[in-house]
């Protein structure tokens, strides 16, 4: 355990510093099985010609019919790799275990910088960081496919690295989706799972949305990604006030879409308010193509005026900035049945209250979240202790030294407590991550009044009098 320890801390150390060990081995890999991760027998794992960057073309080249492919980027320790070993005659050490990071709704995908920083800092310690690529996640959508190709890549990349199991770090809405993944695919995929790192996740998901569109202090990044992927199912869209959307054509909802995925891009890029925004350029577009068509509209005094704003951006202003116009919206996009099932299956809270768990689960939230409440994670932790079929006790840290997805420069002097008890969670996750996954496991005591109550800031149940 004290091993695992100066593990943790030291990975919050090369986080926090941004100071990993310039000799890591990072390389670009294909694993290919059978379609269906109930099927997955043997895995080939292939390496990417050294000449693959980011400008290539993302997307894995299509697989063989009834199989799939997927590209990963691994990091590894330089005493650890047998790639950067071959021919040396240098021996090689085994690695501590694979850690698997879940990328989320990020244009990034598996180049996001906070994912690579977390996979670098992870693999200075001698485990193997291999970062998926998901190319729904990648393309900011959400949908209940993303779910079997979580679990497929924990069973692929298990077999393809001769693992029993593997840990899992993830973040937000792919926290979530990683849980389910998990939980809701059977004993075939649990078995290669040794422990979960569960950063700022979701619990319940349609407060989450909620909470995003009506909260005052709501990212926007997180508002478009949900209207990005659902407005489409609102019916009030064929029903918008404004007569002159019908003059549009067809094509005006794909439009909305694009400002919405723009927007995504240009926050997630930092390309907000300079010069690189692409949202301000397309709406420039929309305008003289309107001003073209239509030259003048009537103005709000019911008078002949020139075209200002496109009616596209329009609407997207009402988006961003009507409280009630996106109350209603959302009120009608939760309602449709294809959204009902998307929320039913990834609804996580449900996953940890009944589903078999026999692995740690770990969650750290910012206590000043401004996308997903840290209650959420505080309803993930009691849920567990009061699951029964829940085997391994999970661990809960509050803190205010995250925000969503940020890292803080931290005071090593006056956040030291604050620093332990992260170094605690974090030393119990590795410590699980470092070793073979236990054939079985002790149930949880039975959740009673004297543990029910939980206190921000700690890992365990509070005993009151």
């Amino acid at each position: 355990m004290a091993a695992a320890t100066w593990r943790a801390a030291e990975f919050l150390l090369r986080l926090n510093f941004e100071r990993y060990e310039t000799r890591l081995c990072e390389r670009y890999i294909y694993l290919e099985a059978a379609e269906s991760h109930r099927a997955i027998g043997k895995v080939f794992v292939s390496t990417v010609d050294e000449t693959f960057t980011e400008a290539l073309p993302r997307d894995a080249p299509p697989a063989p019919v009834g199989r799939r492919r997927l590209l990963a980027r691994v990091f590894e320790h330089p005493a650890r790799s047998t790639e950067a070993h071959q021919g040396t005659g240098e021996p090689v050490r085994d690695t501590l275990g694979v850690v698997v990071l879940i990328h989320g709704l990020s244009p990034s995908g598996l180049w996001d910088k906070r994912i690579e920083a977390a996979a670098r800092a992870i693999a200075c310690l001698g485990f193997t960081a291999v970062v998926p690529d998901f190319v729904e996640f990648r393309e900011c959508r959400m949908s209940l496919s993303t779910l079997d190709d979580i679990a497929w890549a924990v069973v692929a990349i298990a077999r393809g690295f001769r693992q029993d199991s593997v840990s899992l770090f993830a973040a937000c809405i792919a926290a979530g989706y990683t849980l389910c993944a998990v939980l809701r695919n059977g004993e075939h995929v649990r078995q290669h799972v040794r422990a979960v790192m569960c950063i700022g996740p979701y619990a319940d998901v349609e407060e989450m949305v909620w909470c995003t569109m009506l909260s005052e202090t709501a990212d926007a990044y997180g508002r478009n990604a949900i209207f990005y992927n659902f407005l489409r199912f609102s019916s009030l869209l064929v029903e918008h006030g404004d007569a002159d959307i019908t003059s549009l054509g067809p094509e005006w909802l794909p439009q909305l879409l694009q400002a919405l995925r723009l927007a995504l891009e240009d926050s997630h890029f930092l390309r907000e308010n300079t010069e690189m925004a692409q949202l301000p350029r397309f709406f420039q577009e929309l305008h003289d193509e309107d001003r073209q068509r239509r030259g003048k509209r009537l103005g709000a005094d019911g008078k002949l005026g020139e075209v200002g704003q496109s009616l596209v951006q329009e609407l997207y202003e009402q988006l961003q900035h009507d409280k009630e116009f996106r109350k209603l919206h959302t009120m009608a996009m939760l309602s449709h049945p294809t959204v009902r099932e998307i929320m039913k299956t990834s609804q996580a809270i449900e996953a940890v209250s009944s589903e078999a768990i026999d692995f740690l689960v770990a969650l750290v939230h910012g206590e000043r979240d401004d996308i997903v409440p840290c209650r959420e994670s505080r309803r993930l932790y009691c849920a567990m202790l009061r699951n029964r079929r829940c085997k391994v006790r999970p661990l809960c840290e509050v803190t205010s030294l995250l925000t969503h997805g940020d890292r803080q420069r931290l005071n090593w002097w006056t956040d030291m407590p604050k620093i332990v008890r992260l170094v605690r969670v974090f030393s119990q996750f590795f410590a699980y991550a470092a070793r073979p996954k236990a054939p079985t496991a002790q149930p949880l005591p039975a959740m009673n009044e004297s543990t029910r109550h939980w206190r921000a800031g700690t890992s365990h149940p509070v005993r009151t009098k």
